[in-house]
């Protein structure tokens, strides 16, 4: 079945279904979600639903993302409530890589029991929106308990809920780490960072997820017979208009440029660069050591401000117009940055890539991408 919301809301088959009884006895004794965000609308749609069902003895088993600032500080509280109703019978992990280049964004919801199971697949997230009045579609499949997929998605659940490097259970000490290390936001600061490129550094706070670099099948692209990959797509005979940038910020505001890119037909004419966000021009210089080439540079002094302390931000957008070269800043959490990061990610993905790394597979490694 499709659930196309909002002409059908999946958090109304949620309630309904967590609300479900034979008599006094629960129609799903076990409920098991994974999902990349939780906000405080979301939980708050399920609240009592939830509560009410755990007091009647049954088990919830949630693993949320902390990736984009989209798990917000209320909705991890909630969840940690929820767990304050039933130790045994409610159980939530948090999910992160610390790699710049994976993302948590499964949405998968499985209701089971003895017998039948329930299963949801699709696009909604555990928030207001994802729950209600986005547009979102999912399939439901309604079957047997013991049919294929459903062991199959419990397999790859229970391995989103295995402690170890990227996956922890949330408890009140886990959530004042997140907190202080910046991993998850209030929603105040969250929507703040949605609408602006400024928010509150992280700093330098102890990582608490670890870092796992994974290799995934690259996108064929047809090539003539004969023809050879060079391993990296080199830039189109077609004008180059805009490069997005993922940056690695020196110094607090200073970007340095990979000599690659400063030497590309793109930023080759430039000797300046100015901020959008300003309009101050900022010369790109190069640094030298003991009178020889060390890096070209130039200062950004918005990027002061940008959260900083996760692996994907910040980045930026260059691009010319009227003859000169600007640049735009964002925190990689904010609907703009996260654009560019997805572009970015996925010019990793193409066969050859076309997104260029300054140290290939490293973590840190800055990235460029030229746009035609």
């Amino acid at each position: 079945m499709l659930i196309s919301q909002p002409n059908t809301s999946l958090g109304q088959i949620l309630s309904s279904e967590l609300d479900a009884r034979n008599g006094t006895d629960l129609v799903w004794t076990d409920f098991a979600f994974a999902v990349a965000w939780i906000n405080r609308s979301g939980a708050n749609f399920l609240d009592n639903h939830v509560r009410r069902y755990l007091r009647d003895g049954g088990r919830i088993r949630i693993t949320v993302g902390l990736d984009f600032a989209g798990t917000t500080i209320e909705g991890l509280q909630t969840l940690l409530d929820w767990c304050a109703v039933s130790k045994q019978g409610m159980e939530v992990h948090v999910y992160k890589n610390e790699w710049g280049g994976s993302t948590f964004h499964p949405k998968v919801f499985l209701m089971t029991n003895s017998t039948n199971a329930s299963l949801i697949i699709g696009s909604n997230n555990l928030t207001g929106a994802g729950l209600a009045t986005n547009v979102e579609a999912a399939v439901r499949l309604d079957c047997q308990a013991s049919d294929p997929i459903v062991k199959q998605v419990q397999k790859q659940l229970a391995e989103w809920r295995t402690p170890g490097p990227l996956v922890k259970r949330l408890d009140a000490a886990l959530m004042k780490k997140l907190v202080d290390g910046g991993y998850t936001q209030s929603e105040s600061a969250a929507k703040a960072a949605r609408v602006s490129i400024g928010t509150v550094a992280m700093g330098k706070t102890p990582r608490i997820f670890g870092t796992q670099s994974l290799s995934s099948p690259k996108a064929k692209v047809n090539k003539a017979p004969g023809s050879k990959s060079s391993g990296q797509t080199p830039i189109s005979s077609t004008p180059v208009t805009v490069v997005h940038f993922r940056v690695r910020p020196h110094r607090e505001s200073q970007i340095q440029l990979p000599k690659k890119l400063r030497e590309s037909s793109f930023l080759a004419p430039a000797s300046s660069i100015r901020s959008i966000h300003d309009g101050e021009s900022h010369d790109i210089l190069t640094s030298t050591r003991q009178g020889k080439f060390n890096y070209y540079y130039f200062e950004a002094p918005e990027v002061r401000s940008i959260q900083v302390g996760n692996l994907d931000g910040p980045v930026m957008r260059l691009f010319w117009k009227n003859d000169t070269l600007w640049y735009e800043a964002f925190d990689s959490r904010t609907s703009g940055g996260m654009k560019v990061l997805a572009n970015l990610q996925d010019g990793l993905q193409q066969d050859p890539p076309t997104t260029f790394e300054s140290k290939p597979g490293n973590q840190h490694a800055q990235w460029w991408r030229f746009i035609t």
